[in-house]
């Protein structure tokens, strides 16, 4: 206080921020906690304003779309991952469902659609928009979402497992129920060609279609009844020549030329030796029904890296139509004329069982690449669909 020229006292003013400080602390405490929370969880989190715009974005979220936080902070949800409807379609105003959340003050939840990713690609997922209200206005929102990949890569896995099963229920009441009066059927045929000398060229023809009746039914056996097969090291470059050997006749016959290239530091594998040679007879069989005009098979087998060898088939047919391709080893679907569709499916199921993979590319008119991976050591005993009777053709 100073009168005049002079300093007569001083005022203080004291205030006790011990509790502020404490306050601040515990809040500031409980943000980093939140943060970390939202963090650590697997779902991407996207925090987002009354007006979409993109205020938090947590490391899950930048996982599964390829975008950093920092590049989109301030950035509206659509224009980073929702533009677009599942079938590519923008969305038009006040339809997406992050709008509508946000306009109607309403939790959404979407089972299935797509989000974009930073390279253009897309992912499905699954995803919730809750709204923020404070006072009873909606002031933001939470997206929280899940990539979704593999849960439909499960579903579809169980889907054709039920295909499997029931195809292989059908399979043996189908198989049996036929069996029986076709055993009879050529027995009496076989009795009848002693005594009918000039009918001869008739029983053939019938005797031929019955063989091609058995030969499906021993597939349709195969497929229901599987057999235990002991695994022991083999060649896969001495079992390829075997079978080549065998269609080589066959290929010459069709002006098909049949070119196997074996890298010789192939290392034994451990595999069933009648199960692969079937699946490759059908794979080489395929291959010469495809090639009407003749051409060249290649065959190419190498080691892909110390666990696994890699097999290639490549022709030069009339290729598989894309839209095909993925229904390639589903029960009964086949693009040929006489086909059945069980070879493709039981030499997928025999790969399988050998702990390997199968997959298809092809161009029409171009041709179509068969490659099969097969690890050098199985690492257990399953059980694998083989059948000495008959060759597998799809």
């Amino acid at each position: 206080m100073i009168r005049g020229n002079r300093l007569k006292g001083i005022y203080v003013i004291i205030q006790n921020l011990t509790e502020l400080n404490r306050f601040r602390k515990e809040l500031e405490h409980l943000y980093y906690k939140h943060t970390l929370i939202l963090n650590s969880i697997a779902e991407g989190v996207c925090g987002i304003d009354q007006h979409q715009n993109i205020v938090f974005w947590n490391p899950a979220a930048e996982r599964m779309t390829g975008y950093k936080a920092e590049e989109v902070i301030g950035k509206t949800s659509h224009a980073i991952i929702h533009h677009t409807k599942k079938d590519g379609t923008p969305y038009s105003f006040g339809e997406c469902p992050i709008d509508r959340a946000i306009h109607d003050g309403k939790t959404y939840h979407i089972c299935e659609d797509i989000f974009w990713k930073k390279d253009g690609t897309y992912f499905p997922v699954s995803y919730t928009v809750t709204p923020i209200l404070e006072n009873g206005a909606v002031v933001g929102g939470v997206l929280t979402f899940t990539d979704i990949t593999e849960k439909q890569k499960t579903e579809e896995f169980i889907r054709t497992s039920e295909k499997l099963s029931v195809a292989g229920q059908l399979a043996a009441g189908i198989a049996h129920e036929i069996r029986n009066p076709l055993t009879a059927i050529k027995g009496f045929i076989q009795l009848l060609q002693s005594e009918l000398d000039e009918k001869k060229p008739y029983l053939h023809i019938i005797e031929s279609e019955i063989q091609r009746i058995e030969l499906i039914l021993g597939e349709l056996l195969v497929l229901a009844k599987p057999q235990a097969t002991k695994f022991t090291k083999s060649d896969i470059g001495v079992l390829l020549q075997h079978v080549t050997t065998l269609l080589e006749t066959q290929g010459i016959l069709h002006n098909i030329q049949i070119i196997t290239k074996t890298d010789p530091s192939l290392p034994l594998i451990e595999c069933d030796e009648n199960g692969l040679k079937q699946v490759f007879i059908n794979f080489l069989k395929n291959a010469m029904e495809a090639m009407k005009n003749g051409g060249h098979i290649f065959i190419e087998a190498q080691k892909k890296d110390e666990h696994s060898v890699l097999i290639r088939f490549i022709d030069e047919g009339c290729g598989i139509p894309k839209e095909h391709l993925e229904k390639i080893g589903n029960p009964f679907f086949t693009t040929k004329e006489k086909g059945t569709g069980l070879g493709m499916m039981i030499s997928k199921k025999i790969i399988e069982d050998h702990g390997g993979t199968m997959s298809i590319m092809s161009e029409v008119n171009k041709g179509t690449t068969i490659e099969v991976i097969l690890p050098i050591r199985v690492s257990a005993s399953p059980v694998l669909h083989t059948s000495s009777s008959s060759h597998l053709h799809a």
